[in-house]
């Protein structure tokens, strides 16, 4: 993390190798929670079958909220956090090459299905 003339706090992008590895794992993560959830409502009923081929503004912040959550989980979980830490990667920038293909992907999504 760097830090602006004015005090305030920059992003920065971390080596190429190390946002590769994290913006794949990244996209993986949210192929699986984007079939889990559409999974999930199609067994449950509780939506119906026209409506699970719908993209909706906050069935997309909630993938990207869920995406964040689970990036941040996956890599405690891994027990990652201290080597990036030790790499000056910050939580923010790790959220954010968790973030990049969810949001990308959830585009792509609200260009190619019905609203």
């Amino acid at each position: 993390m760097t830090h602006s003339a004015d005090g305030s706090t920059l992003l920065r992008v971390p080596h190429a190798s190390i946002v590769r590895r994290y913006v794949a794992r990244g996209l993986i993560l949210w192929l699986l929670v984007r079939l889990m959830m559409t999974a999930i409502a199609a067994f449950s009923g509780a939506v119906p079958v026209r409506d699970l081929a719908r993209w909706s503004i906050a069935g997309a912040l909630g993938m990207l909220g869920a995406c964040a959550l689970l990036g941040l989980i996956d890599v405690r979980v891994r027990g990652e956090r201290t080597l990036l830490g030790n790499l000056g990667i910050d939580d923010r920038e790790l959220v954010a090459m968790y973030l990049v293909p969810a949001a990308l992907g959830e585009l792509l999504l609200s260009i190619i299905l019905p609203w």
